[in-house]
């Protein structure tokens, strides 16, 4: 019997949900042995399909929105899947930016858990949340006849479920740093190895500018899989504040994005150089389209400005990376101004690395528990900033920490360190 969506849903949630610390423990394994048996069993349907697969660090996301709406714009029938979810698991699964319809979502789940339930019986490793969601993806972009699909890597590359698919049309690696070390490598080189391993026989392949040793670690791969390596071009600024920005890139011209964050842009040249192989591929990308698909994209939790007076700013940033080009762009926006900052973290996470970019800039620290297993408690986070000097109170809920933030003299705030919270600030911003 088919799943409604309230029970696909409550299902999801009662799945083994992947943990790095999992795996280090060694209760949990990664490789793709148990989605490749899954999609066995479901008739293949990722063989069914081209894809766009997209690894790296940090910036995922966003390059995978703009793209998406790039190949929207120009007519192309567009699967995308990316994760995590913010409040409902549909958002991780798109086809022309619609999320899959919750009927759909709990009838192909009830198949896939069919034959999740049929491995278990059969002895074989009982697929996580992730992977069943990967699956129902697959299922759905082929039944919608998608005709490319934009996939996002869960983490790193070689054993990330999605590397189940077979060669992409094209393999795009984002910005590369630290991240996920106990899984990945210590180094940035070993880092670039794990995520490079999306890259297949004669592949093309886009990387960001990235530092020389990751940019010698893609281009072995590519030497090893005879795929060819494009990297892009580099971007001149020409203007931005808190609404949006403008670029120049050399014979394309000027851009348009409504992100205020410096980041963005580098995101926004990686899917325009991405929409422009596909181009070289015979797909029906063309100029206009890019920009209209550019100033039209909407992605949240990444430098999203919610409101401009008092500036309310919500950021995902989870890794030192991103904390670094969270602070580079409040300073570069509000100059010496003080920020009152919302935040929370996961322990398994370089939280005082994180910390230590926002200190400097903080009025304030209200911490929360982020919900999840992996969430440093607020009261820990506390006390450790305020062995860094700082002014730090735990706050049992961000809705409650944003209020008591925005009664603190009208400055900028600032909610960062885990994607976990945007749905709460957008129920308290609907408030």
């Amino acid at each position: 019997m088919s799943m409604d969506y309230g029970q696909a849903e409550e299902y999801l949630k009662s799945l083994p949900v992947f943990s790095p610390a999992a795996v280090t423990a060694g209760e949990q394994t990664i490789n793709l042995d148990s989605i490749r048996i899954l999609l066995k069993r479901l008739g293949s349907p990722e063989q069914k399909l081209a894809y766009i697969h997209v690894a790296g660090t940090n910036g995922k996301g966003s390059v995978c929105a703009f793209l998406n709406k790039i190949l929207t714009e120009c007519g192309i029938r567009t699967g995308c899947f990316t994760s995590p979810a913010l409040r409902s698991f549909t958002e991780c699964i798109r086809v022309n930016g619609a999320e899959i319809e919750k009927a759909a979502a709990g009838r192909l789940l009830s198949i896939v858990k069919e034959e999740a339930e049929g491995m278990r019986m059969d002895g074989y490793r009982f697929p996580s949340e992730f992977e069943q969601m990967l699956a129902l993806a697959f299922l759905y972009f082929t039944e919608q006849n998608c005709a490319l699909v934009i996939l996002e890597t869960g983490l790193g590359g070689t054993s990330d479920a999605t590397n189940v698919i077979p060669a992409p049309e094209l393999a795009v690696i984002t910005a590369i740093s630290f991240d996920h070390m106990q899984l990945l490598g210590s180094t940035l080189a070993a880092i670039a190895a794990q995520k490079a391993g999306i890259i297949k026989e004669n592949t093309t392949v886009l990387s960001a500018l990235q530092e020389p040793e990751v940019i010698n670690v893609i281009a072995d791969a590519c030497e090893k899989t005879s795929s060819v390596l494009t990297i892009a071009r580099p971007p001149v600024r020409t203007g931005g504040n808190l609404n949006g920005q403008t670029f120049y890139l050399k014979e394309l011209g000027s851009f348009q994005i409504p992100f205020a964050a410096d980041y963005q842009v580098d995101n926004a040249v990686l899917a325009i150089e991405a929409a422009l192989q596909l181009q070289k591929k015979g797909y029906p990308v063309d100029m206009q389209s890019i920009r209209q698909g550019l100033l039209h994209t909407r992605w949240q939790g990444r430098f999203e400005i919610k409101r401009t007076e008092p500036p309310l700013i919500v950021d995902g940033g989870h890794n030192v990376q991103g904390m670094e080009a969270l602070a580079r762009n409040l300073r570069r926006l509000f100059g010496g101004r003080k920020i009152y900052f919302v935040t929370g973290v996961f322990a398994d996470k370089q939280y005082r690395e994180m910390m230590a970019e926002l200190l400097p800039l903080a009025a304030k620290f209200f911490t929360v528990t982020p919900p999840s297993g992996r969430a440093l408690d607020s009261k820990q986070l506390a006390e450790y900033l305020r062995t860094q000097g700082a002014a730090a109170e735990p706050v049992r809920s961000v809705p409650l920490a944003v209020s008591m933030a925005e009664k603190e003299a009208g400055n900028a705030v600032c909610v960062c360190g885990s994607l976990s919270f945007l749905a709460e600030i957008n129920d308290y911003i609907k408030e």
